[in-house]
């Protein structure tokens, strides 16, 4: 399957489990309380869990070995140092209340900026959060605040406003810490 831009692997979600780096991402439909996993992300009519399954002695290396279709940041961002320590995930989606959203899994080296950028370009239009799930790292506005995402389940206020229908995003990058990064991002598509 391939989204809209026609550039990109999309999966569907909505009836499987994700696992990656010791946790498996599931997506349930709201109807009772539900066990205590490491977090949830509750949606309108869904909820997004994640477990931790297994601590394994973890590092960017051995989750690139588990999930072999990550690709490189170049494949998103031909200018990027092939270098740099960054890959992602295919995208997953689901429909919520009418409303699709993606979820897609970056893993970053140590210390690594992921570079300064906005979403103003980006079509379709998205709504993000990012969730921390392994190491540690730090969402920052630039010349603004800085959030800082340590332990399984951090995320940030939304960067993004809304006016009017109109979707803004002020410029923000994310930096790992030094043990490497492995985040979650959902995006809800306007």
């Amino acid at each position: 399957m391939v989204d809209v831009t026609g550039q990109q692997e999309l999966y569907d979600f909505s009836n499987q489990e994700i696992n990656v780096a010791g946790y498996r991402i599931k997506l349930v439909k709201k109807k009772k309380e539900l066990e205590l996993p490491s977090f949830q992300v509750r949606l309108n009519d869904f909820v997004v869990i994640v477990k931790e399954i297994k601590a394994p002695q973890w590092t960017p290396k051995s989750t690139l070995e588990e999930k072999p279709s990550w690709k490189h940041i170049e494949a998103l961002l031909p200018s990027a140092d092939p270098n740099m320590e960054m890959w992602f995930s295919p995208y997953y989606s689901f429909e919520d209340s009418g409303k699709t959203h993606r979820i897609r899994f970056w893993l970053v080296g140590p210390n690594v900026n992921c570079r300064f950028h906005n979403h103003v370009t980006d079509n379709p239009k998205f709504k993000e959060l990012h969730y921390q799930l392994r190491g540690s790292g730090f969402m920052e506005i630039k010349g603004g605040r800085v959030e800082e995402m340590t332990k399984p389940g951090d995320t940030h206020t939304p960067f993004y406003t809304e006016k009017d229908g109109k979707l803004t995003y002020p410029v923000h990058r994310y930096v790992s810490g030094p043990k490497g990064s492995l985040f979650m991002v959902i995006e809800e598509l306007v």
